[in-house]
């Protein structure tokens, strides 16, 4: 179920004159939706309204093999929620009943014919919490507010919504008479249709004519429908005395989008009249786009410039770009498409802009080294392309880190001869940090680690491995064994470990102290085999909070030996805990312990524990390791998912529709080295393929897939496509989505805020049209569904073997395997999806 909440005010307490639902109040902003939301019950509980504010959501992350073994709830809430949850139950009575404008008649009308179709809430208060003296904190230290009844009440409207009643038993108290609605755009008064964005001479007016029932009235939305793109919102206002409406505020073309696209106006309808739709061809023309790099962002708060400082390796390097209007910086319409960003000449990434056309490059993998970057705007239907930035691009030099290396040999001192030996280096980062100046987190160290003695004997060699990093000063084990026959026999030899970084130079090479390894006399001893597991068994994936226990079993390499007694110590990257003693079946388990936080005691990212047997009067040392990751429990490693465009046009003449898939590294995925997955679900007639089809981050957070969609073997494409017809079913549920939700619900740029003013008096018209939900696109014809493997480079065709003219929907899914939030050693999938329409014509 999902609420309608009452029409109040929490921070004046002011209540609207007429009931509204929650779903346009939200719209209008500053409303509070007071619900209590329990999974899989409805956003009120069945008692009655509470105070909280909050819904409550399951991280699908915790759902382990389909079922919820462990939940973890995240909140949120505000009259945000309420307004998207609603317009999924607005779009349903769209879909179920044909256009309704403003549902509020509707919702009215059905309460008082089927009061069923709600759930009356008629206990509980939408006061909440408030810090004594704050505004609006009564003395109870609740803020001022109202409690519910029965009945209508401001605390929670009309109540929760059974929704399958709702549809069953809708009144759209609309009425029934016939109209016209006609599109007018006129230059000093004469129609054009091909003209400028920006253009500040050109009106657009909407006639909406009646019946005998008189002129109409109500509501107005006007909306540009590319085919094959979203719905853009242009404004939304009423029908004035003489049956028009337009844009109030002057310069309409403004808020309209560059490229050519129907203007869609649709009318909500009132008690005498039904709505309606009309429409009219466009052709608008691109502005010229700049690239700017932001030295503060939009609440005024510097952001850090980068111009030739030096920062360690590992350092969060991160900067903001905006595209824009390169002649009006008000101009109302954000840009859209790619920014493509060069380091020292060569491609580092291309950023997608946000919906405000906004760019952010933050990287903490940058190499040592020199780094100038440029960056160029690629341009969209609406701005043209910017080949360079405008003003200094940023630069920084990246320094290598210093490191720590350790070196400890793990056997008894002395010991005995003819039996193995083990060293174990580690080599750390020595960062200096501080709380204004936090850790880098830079990849573990890389190169390699050389074993040698005092007469510069190299006892070996061994290439450090990738270590995984999940937090500042990731440390790095190498570890050497070989046969203690290597010294001979009553001899005293000195050690050292020198750490030489790998071809990055992000780390600089090091030393450890020299350990001193005592052979003594004395051969014969039992050799033993000492191997190590964990619990759960083969685990090496745990959480810092986890309770973590390794266990060594000690076995003789010769039969009908005595089993081995005396003690196991186990080390973690170098560092020795206290021993423990083995069982009468010559096995030592041992838990490693948590600091005073309840963590454990082992860094984030690799760690390389080992278990040495330190041998009895009979029986030699042995010892064994194994590595692990410790994670922060905070956060599952996940991907963002994006393309440059989401539309494009194939035809006889250009067969092939390109895109460029972008993938960003989000809570340290990259580190994991883990792959995604791509496979595109669409037409049986359209085939799609990556290069790669596989992206894997390697050493950087971003990653770019060329993405080619074109006709399957055999499949050729005919004919051209023609605008399809302004059906008001159909089109109604397009232009009411969410581009009108988005536009209105979530408000316009801070930089813009001139243009937020003027359009916050028209948001509670937005509701008089259907919602569909952020990205909502206009009805397309997807024949013969079927799963695609990306990269296969086939396809089923379909029997006619022709890819007819429309518009086709291509479902790209991203899947990688990572570890579960909160599940040792638990994976899951998490899945990404990018829809993408293909044009044919």
């Amino acid at each position: 179920g999902v609420s309608t909440v009452g029409n109040t005010d929490p921070d004046t307490g002011a209540q609207s004159p007429y009931p509204q639902p929650s779903y346009q109040a939200g719209v209008a902003g500053g409303i509070s939706t007071t619900a209590r939301v329990i999974p899989d019950v409805s956003f009120f509980g069945a008692n009655g309204a509470n105070a909280s504010d909050y819904m409550l959501c399951i991280d699908p992350a915790d759902c382990v093999n389909g079922t919820p073994d462990s939940l973890q709830y995240s909140g949120g809430g505000a009259s945000s929620l309420a307004a998207s949850a609603f317009a999924g139950v607005a779009a349903l009575i769209v879909q179920s009943h044909g256009p309704q404008g403003n549902l509020n008649d509707g919702l009215y009308a059905t309460h008082a014919a089927a009061p069923s179709a709600f759930h009356d809430i008629t206990a509980g208060t939408n006061k909440v919490v408030c810090a004594p003296g704050s505004p609006n904190c009564g003395g109870d230290n609740f803020t001022t507010g109202y409690n519910a009844g029965p009945g209508y009440d401001a605390a929670s409207g009309l109540g929760s919504v059974d929704v399958a009643n709702l549809l069953a038993n809708w009144r759209s108290g609309k009425g029934s008479g016939g109209t016209t609605v006609t599109v007018s755009i006129t230059r000093a008064g004469k129609p054009v249709k091909t003209f400028t964005h920006n253009d500040a001479t050109v009106d657009l007016i909407v006639t909406v004519a009646g019946g005998a029932a008189g002129t109409p009235t109500g509501s107005v939305s006007v909306t540009g429908t590319t085919v094959g793109n979203p719905t853009q919102a242009i404004f939304a206002t009423t029908v004035d005395s003489t049956g028009h409406a337009s844009f109030p505020f002057g310069d309409v073309a403004g808020l309209m989008p560059g490229g050519s696209y129907s203007v869609v106006a649709r009318y909500g309808g009132d008690a005498s009249y039904a709505p309606a739709v009309g429409s009219t061809p466009v052709t608008v023309r691109k502005v010229p786009g700049k690239l700017q790099m932001l030295t503060t962002d939009q609440n005024n708060n510097p952001l850090p410039v980068y111009n030739g400082q030096t920062v360690s390796y590992g350092t969060n390097v991160q900067f903001t770009f905006l595209a824009s209007d390169a002649n009006d910086p008000n101009d109302p319409m954000s840009a859209t498409g790619l920014v493509t960003l060069l380091d020292n000449g060569k491609r580092l990434t291309s950023l997608p802009l946000s919906s405000e056309g906004f760019a952010t490059f933050s990287s903490s993998r940058l190499g040592a080294g020199s780094h100038v970057f440029t960056a160029s705007y690629g341009g969209d239907t609406t701005f043209t392309a910017s080949p360079a930035l405008t003003g200094p691009a940023p630069s920084v030099v990246v320094g290598s880190v210093p490191t720590v290396t350790t070196l400890v040999a793990t056997d008894p001192n002395p010991s005995f001869a003819n039996t193995m030996l083990t060293l174990v280096a580690t080599v750390t980062p020595n960062n200096v940090c501080s709380p204004l100046v936090p850790c880098p987190t830079g990849a573990a160290p890389g190169g390699t680690v050389s074993f040698t003695t005092a007469a510069n004997v190299v006892l070996g060699t061994v290439t450090l491995g990738p270590g995984v990093n999940t937090g500042s000063s990731p440390p790095n084990t190498a570890v050497l064994t070989l046969p203690r026959n290597s010294f001979a026999l009553n001899s005293t030899n000195s050690i050292t470990a020198t750490y030489t970084p790998d071809a990055t130079g992000n780390y600089a090479t090091s030393t450890s102290a020299p350990v001193t390894v005592t052979v003594g006399a004395g051969t014969g001893a039992v050799g033993t085999a000492t191997s190590i597991s964990t619990t759960p068994a083969g685990a090496s994936n745990f959480f810092d909070t986890s309770s973590l226990i390794f266990v060594a079993t000690v076995n003789n390499t010769v039969r009908r030996r005595p089993t081995p007694t005396g003690t196991v110590t186990f080390y973690s990257n170098g560092t020795a805990f206290p021993p423990v003693t083995l069982d009468t079946a010559g096995i030592a388990a041992f838990s490693i312990p948590q600091n005073g936080d309840g963590l454990l005691s082992l860094p984030l990212g690799q760690s390389t524990i080992i278990a040495q047997y330190n041998g009895d009067a009979t029986h030699a040392p042995s010892s064994s390791s194994y590595k692990i990751n410790v994670y922060d429990q905070v956060s599952t490693p996940d991907f963002a998912m994006q393309s440059n465009v989401t539309s494009r046009t194939i035809s006889a003449g250009s067969k092939t529709a390109r895109f460029a898939l972008q993938f960003t590294s989000m809570n340290n995925l990259a580190a994991l080295n883990i792959p995604i997955t791509l496979t595109a679900t669409g037409p049986a007639t359209i085939t799609c393929s990556g290069a790669p089809n596989s992206p894997n981050f390697g050493a950087g957070i971003y990653a770019t897939v060329n993405y080619t969609c074109k006709p399957a073997p055999g499949v050729t494409v005919a004919g051209t496509m023609a605008m399809p017809p302004a059906r008001s079913g159909r089109f109604w549920m397009a232009g009411g989505g969410a581009a009108l939700a988005c536009v209105f619900l979530f408000g316009m740029p801070g930089r813009r805020r001139n243009w937020q003013s003027l359009l916050g008096s028209l948001a509670l018209i937005v509701v008089a049209f259907g919602f569909t939900g952020c990205g909502a696109n206009v009805a397309t014809k997807d024949p013969g569904y079927a799963t695609i493997s990306s990269g296969s480079g086939t396809g089923q065709a379909n029997a006619a073997g022709t890819l007819t003219p429309g518009v086709y929907t291509v479902v790209v899914t991203g899947s990688a395997n990572v570890l579960a939030n909160g599940q040792d050693n638990t994976t899951v999938s998490v899945v990404h999806t990018i829809p993408l329409k293909i044009v044919v014509q």
